[in-house]
């Protein structure tokens, strides 16, 4: 069974339609599931995205998998907005720890990852080589205690060029809907 992780159940709701997942009542998180994947909405931040992922991976030991998608943030230079990403690097900026990743390429580019505990503003990300996001690391610590990194993959959509508040929900929805098809074969194959 793949465990899928997203921070804001934004990017999770045109995950759950797609997969047509059911919703796993009396859980300390949003969980949905069905026969072949689960999915946990975290919330924003490294801590709940660790809790959230550890949670899981302990109560639900036919866990597989772990595929974190979800939108990040990028330099205007870097990509465009709705551009979708594999990671190949993580870099936690309050540690400076670097983490490589196994995610399986499905003709994405490939790209580093910065996570952070606040978001960067425009001016900020202009400094950037790299996309942005405030879980990846949490989600890949837990989730590494549990699988080896051959398991754990981080696919991200451009949602912004740096911003202190989070996109507006639907657009967020809509950038992730458009790039399911493109996801469908690492949701769908071992």
């Amino acid at each position: 069974m793949k465990l899928i992780v997203t921070a804001l159940c934004a990017e999770a709701a045109p995950i759950i339609k797609y997969l047509q997942l059911q919703r796993i009542p009396d859980t300390p998180f949003s969980l949905f599931t069905n026969d072949t994947h689960m999915l946990v909405c975290t919330e924003p931040g490294i801590p709940n995205a660790a809790t959230a992922v550890a949670f899981v991976l302990t109560r639900y030991q036919k866990i597989t998998s772990v595929i974190n998608i979800g939108i990040c943030a990028a330099s205007p230079m870097q990509a465009k907005i709705g551009k979708c990403f594999t990671v190949s690097k993580l870099i936690d900026r309050a540690t400076h720890r670097l983490f490589y990743c196994k995610s399986k390429n499905v003709h994405f580019p490939k790209a580093t990852l910065t996570c952070v505990t606040q978001p960067l503003s425009e001016k900020e990300m202009r400094h950037e080589k790299g996309l942005v996001d405030m879980e990846s690391t949490g989600i890949y610590i837990a989730a590494k205690r549990f699988l080896p990194r051959e398991r754990i993959g981080f696919y991200k959509i451009v949602s912004d060029y740096g911003t202190d508040k989070i996109p507006d929900p639907q657009f967020v929805s809509e950038l992730i809907a458009k790039n399911l098809p493109l996801l469908e074969k690492i949701l769908t194959t071992g």
